[in-house]
């Protein structure tokens, strides 16, 4: 990015926030445009007062303070510690939009520990009450009912779940969980989170989806909502993206209802998980409205597009592709396309690709 277009992107966003209302606010536009702010200013082009330029419009903005935040949680996870200049230039950036765009309180809710312990922006009561969370999380001793009725029922639920793990062939056959379900009134919420629970570590065993099916669907997606809402901003597992690819495919949870509880990060994973199932068009919703895309997201993007342009982009000497691998490009590879947008010019040959697969479809 040189200077000029260093300077146009500080006009491309004081003109987005002027023409932007409550009405007609885009989500990954402005988040967009911000992070090109954001790296202008972590090269070294913009100053402090380029900010200022920029904060009376940008405040007018709803919801302009939280966009902004999960911008810069992006900027930091490209920052690395090792690159100790641009690292000290990211510190900056988070100290001034303190001051200037976002209340301290986002910064805190949002970005990591460390990173506002090198900014200076946790102070004493801060980083004492995230030792008290931590250490409440692992050292606190868990409250169990006292119905001896309930705990003998998930102790014998629990004992031939991993039964069923550890040895070959089924423990646990679906009418007997039901029988287990009735005569120890279980909670199907907690029973259906127990065997998710064993079944992660083995998402193989055909005979945990056995047991699975005997629940409705808002049940399963609801247990995973709410293991993604408790995530805050780690990514989470990737046995936790894996489950819920799998009951998705299995048409044992809603996937995309599971979307609005996702993270920046858990969404990011989650997707890469999606994409590598080809399932493109889940994956395409998942990052709907996310913005900026990490840069190992983008290569896989990248990568899929290529993926479903090859058997399009054939030689004259090989067979034309067939129905199925046009209706696979139509309903994923052009979402996956739109998604990428104008990030398509990072990649000249796909560009070129697509161009010529797209007149040739129509």
């Amino acid at each position: 990015m040189n200077a000029s277009n260093q300077l146009q992107c500080v006009l491309n966003f004081q003109h987005l926030c002027s023409t932007t209302s409550i009405s007609n606010v885009q989500p990954g536009t402005f988040k967009q445009a911000f992070h090109l702010l954001c790296l202008a200013y972590l090269e070294g082009a913009l100053r402090l007062e380029h900010l200022e330029e920029c904060a009376p419009l940008a405040l007018r903005i709803p919801d302009a303070a939280s966009m902004m935040a999960d911008v810069l949680w992006v900027c930091g996870f490209d920052c690395e510690k090792a690159n100790e200049p641009r690292f000290q230039r990211y510190l900056r950036l988070v100290n001034d939009t303190s001051e200037l765009l976002i209340s301290q309180d986002y910064l805190l809710e949002r970005l990591e520990f460390d990173i506002l312990d090198a900014g200076k922006l946790a102070d004493s009561r801060f980083r004492g009450m995230c030792t008290k969370r931590t250490s409440q999380r692992l050292y606190a001793q868990c409250k169990y009912s006292l119905l001896s009725e309930s705990n003998e029922g998930y102790s014998k639920l629990l004992t031939l779940l991993i039964h069923s793990q550890l040895c070959p062939g089924p423990a646990l056959q679906p009418m007997a969980l039901k029988a287990m379900l009735g005569y120890y009134k279980l909670d199907p919420f907690r029973t259906y989170a127990l065997i998710t629970d064993v079944f992660q570590h083995d998402l193989t065993n055909e005979a945990f989806i056995a047991l699975l099916k005997l629940f409705p669907p808002a049940i399963g997606t609801t247990i995973l909502q709410f293991q993604y809402a408790q995530l805050g901003t780690s990514e989470g597992d990737l046995s936790l993206h894996s489950l819920a690819l799998l009951l998705a495919q299995r048409h044992l949870v809603e996937l995309p209802l599971l979307f609005p509880c996702l993270n920046p990060p858990a969404a990011f994973r989650l997707a890469m998980q999606l994409f590598k199932a080809s399932e493109h068009t889940l994956a395409c919703q998942c990052l709907t409205g996310l913005a900026p895309l990490p840069p190992t997201l983008l290569q896989n993007m990248f990568h899929q597009c290529h993926q479903l342009l090859l058997p399009l982009y054939h030689p004259l000497e090989q067979p034309k592709p067939s129905a199925d691998e046009i209706a696979l490009f139509r309903s994923g590879g052009v979402q996956l396309l739109l998604l990428l947008g104008r990030r398509l010019g990072q990649d000249p040959l796909l560009l070129g690709k697509a161009c010529r697969v797209l007149s040739g479809c129509q």
